[in-house]
């Protein structure tokens, strides 16, 4: 089963030095999607997903891991 990469994500804030609502601002996704990330829920639209790899300079892909 596959899961969010969700270290990405975090690394990217901390290392950004920026805050939760600034990286959901930047990338144009809500703070419930975003929640929805971190405790990998798939029940959001996945152009967030497009929107988020954008934002990380990364392919959609890459947000992924096998969870095996």
């Amino acid at each position: 089963m596959e899961k969010f990469n969700t270290e990405l994500i975090v690394n990217y804030i901390s290392e950004g030095k920026i805050t939760i609502n600034e990286f959901c601002k930047r990338c144009k996704i809500s703070h419930e999607v975003f929640a929805k990330i971190l405790n990998n829920k798939f029940n959001f639209r996945l152009n967030a997903l497009l929107k988020i790899a954008k934002v990380l300079n990364k392919n959609v892909c890459d947000l992924f891991i096998d969870a095996n």
